[in-house]
């Protein structure tokens, strides 16, 4: 085992975390057991993640018919005897001096 951590140790840009040399032995078999289980969490969560799912759903939608029914409209026409009205008083108006 020290003979992979010096190989590890000289590969560039590979250096064990700090302190790792100085860690007992039950220090390391913890941090090695760590990061196993999180290997193996890693790979469950990543494989639930690539499941698919499908549901399959049916509507029925049925449209009654539309009644339709006549609109009564009433009109106020104060406006045309209105008008009407000041017509006729206009030339009364126009009559009187």
């Amino acid at each position: 085992m020290i003979k992979t951590l010096r190989i590890f140790c000289n590969a560039p840009g590979n250096e064990p975390p700090a302190g790792y040399f100085s860690m007992s032995r039950k220090d390391r078999s913890h941090m090695m057991f760590a990061k196993k289980t999180m290997l193996v969490i890693t790979s469950l969560f990543l494989l639930c993640a690539c499941t698919k799912h499908e549901i399959q759903s049916r509507n029925e939608v049925q449209i009654a018919p539309v009644e339709i029914k006549p609109i009564h409209i009433t009109i106020d026409i104060n406006i045309k005897v209105d008008r009407a009205l000041d017509n006729f008083f206009d030339d009364i108006d126009k009559a009187q001096p």
